[in-house]
C-alpha cells in the first residue's frame, strides 16, 4: 500500500516531461512576467558562480545526507578545507545548527564565510531530511495555505518547515542566540563600517531550494527592519536554486518579484535570483496541474502503468481544486535568471528497467531525473561525494556514489511525503 500510495503522489509532477531532449540554456520562450528584471535576470552566461553555489548547496545538503556520513560540524569543516571543490579551501564555517542539537541525528543548516573576500557569506539548508524529521507536523500540508509573515499564501508545509529552521541556534557561533537569519543582522550591527557592503548567498538543492527562497526573503525583511542607515549597494542577497519544488502562491511570487533586484544600483538591499532546472525533472513542476500528460513521458512505459498514473493524477488534481489551493512554477513566474539544462543524465541506475511497468519502476525514473549530480555534470564543476569529504570532485562519474536505490530514491519520495496524506477513495 505504501509503495502504491507513493506512486500516486509522484504522478503530479509527471506532466513536465516531453519528447524534446534538446533544451538549451535559455529563459522560457513565452515569459509570463514583464516587470522588474523579468525572467531573464542579468543574463550572465558565466556559470562559475553557479558551480560555486552548487558546491555550497551540496555542503549544506550533507547535513542529513542519506547513505553518507553524518554532516556534523567536523565533517562540514573537512569539506570546506578540500581544495578540489569550487570553494578552494578558502571558506570557513561560522554557524552550524540542527533541529534537535544532536550531532548524531543531523538535520539543519550552515553559514560559511569566504576568508579571501571581505564580507562574503553563504547560507545553506538541508531540506528533505529535515522535512522527514518533522513529518508528523508536515504531512497533509500541501492542501492547506498558511500566511508567510501573516501576508502571503504559501503551503503550510514549507512555512512550518521555515518556522522550525528559524528556531535553530548555534551556541558555538559568534552570536550564540542568533538564528540563521539573525546571524547577519548581528554581524552587520556589530561593526557597520567594516561589515558593509556584504554579499550573502542563499543556495540549496530541491526541498532546500524552496527554503533558500523563503529564508532569503526573511533575511531581506530582517535586515530592512533591524539595520539602520544602509546606503545604496550595502547588501546583496544572491539566491541560487537547483530543482526547486513548488510551494508558493501567485501572491507570494508577486511579493518576491517586487523586491529590489541587484540591477538596481540605488537599492540598499537587493536580490539576485538564479534557478536551475533539468529538462525532464518532475519534482520542480507545478503541483497537480497537467495530469493528462502522463502518457508523454519520454521513456518506454506500459499501458497499465500509464493508466494508473492518469487515474492518480486526476484524483489528486481534483483534491487540489476542492481544497482551493494553487501553486505557481518557480521557473515560470519568479523573476530572475532561469537556466534550463539539457537532459544529459548520468549513469543509468541499475534499478531502472528498459520499460516502466511497476510503481517501483516509476519511482526510480522520477528519482533518476532528479539526481543532484545531473546538475553538476552539466555545469562541469566538481561533485561532492556524500561519503567522502576528501574526494577529488570526480564522483559524478561514479554510479556507485549516486545510485537510485541506495542514496537518492527516498530523497524524491521524502519530498513527496512532505506534501501528501494517504489518499484512499
Amino acid at each position: 500500500m505504501r509503495r502504491f500510495f507513493t506512486l500516486f503522489l509522484i504522478i503530479v509532477f509527471v506532466f513536465a516531461c516531453n519528447n524534446d531532449d534538446d533544451y538549451s540554456i535559455t529563459t522560457p520562450a513565452d515569459p509570463l512576467q514583464n516587470n522588474g528584471d523579468n525572467l531573464g535576470g542579468e543574463q550572465n552566461q558565466d556559470y562559475t558562480e553557479s558551480i560555486l553555489a552548487l558546491n555550497i548547496a551540496s555542503f549544506g545538503n550533507q547535513i542529513g545526507w542519506a547513505g553518507g556520513t553524518v554532516g556534523s560540524r567536523q565533517e562540514i569543516e573537512k569539506y570546506l578545507k578540500n581544495t578540489h571543490f569550487a570553494t578552494k579551501g578558502d571558506w570557513s564555517l561560522k554557524w552550524w545548527a540542527n533541529y534537535n542539537n544532536d550531532e548524531t541525528v543531523v538535520n539543519g543548516g550552515i553559514i560559511i564565510q569566504d576568508t579571501t573576500v571581505n564580507n562574503k557569506f553563504a547560507l545553506s539548508i538541508e531540506g528533505a531530511q529535515l522535512a522527514n524529521h518533522l513529518s508528523d507536523s508536515l504531512n497533509q500540508d500541501i492542501y492547506v495555505y498558511e500566511k508567510y509573515r501573516n501576508q502571503y499564501n504559501v503551503s503550510r508545509g514549507i512555512n512550518q518547515l521555515r518556522l522550525n529552521v528559524l528556531k535553530m541556534k548555534d551556541t558555538e557561533s559568534a552570536y550564540p542566540d542568533a538564528t540563521i537569519v539573525d546571524y547577519f543582522v548581528n554581524y552587520i550591527n556589530e561593526d557597520p563600517e567594516n561589515h558593509l557592503p556584504i554579499t550573502i548567498y542563499s543556495a540549496s538543492i530541491s526541498q532546500g531550494s524552496a527554503l533558500s527562497i523563503i529564508l532569503a526573503t526573511d533575511l531581506y525583511e530582517a535586515i530592512s527592519s533591524n539595520v539602520s542607515n544602509l546606503k545604496a549597494g550595502d547588501v546583496n542577497i544572491r539566491i541560487f536554486c537547483y530543482a526547486t519544488p513548488s510551494h508558493f502562491s501567485q501572491e507570494y511570487a508577486d511579493y518576491f518579484n517586487n523586491l529590489p533586484r541587484s540591477s538596481d544600483s540605488s537599492a540598499p538591499i537587493s536580490i539576485y535570483f538564479r534557478d536551475h532546472v533539468m529538462n525532464g525533472d518532475q519534482i520542480p513542476q507545478k503541483f497537480a496541474w497537467d495530469f493528462q500528460h502522463a502518457d508523454s513521458i519520454p521513456y518506454p512505459i506500459s499501458f497499465g502503468l500509464k493508466t494508473e498514473l492518469k487515474v492518480a493524477g486526476e484524483a489528486l488534481y481534483a483534491k487540489e481544486l476542492a481544497a482551493g489551493v494553487s501553486y505557481v512554477e518557480v521557473q515560470k513566474i519568479f523573476n530572475g535568471d532561469h537556466i534550463f539544462i539539457p537532459k544529459n543524465l548520468g549513469v543509468h541506475p541499475p534499478n531502472l528497467p528498459d520499460t516502466l511497468k511497476t510503481q517501483s519502476d516509476f519511482e526510480a525514473y522520477v528519482d533518476w531525473n532528479h539526481w543532484h549530480n545531473n546538475y553538476m555534470l552539466y555545469l562541469g564543476g566538481p561533485c561532492v561525494d556524500p561519503s567522502n569529504p576528501n574526494s577529488d570532485g570526480k564522483t559524478c562519474e561514479n554510479p556507485g556514489i549516486f545510485n537510485g536505490t541506495s542514496n537518492t530514491t527516498h530523497f524524491a519520495i521524502e519530498y513527496v511525503d512532505l506534501f501528501f496524506t494517504d489518499y484512499i477513495e
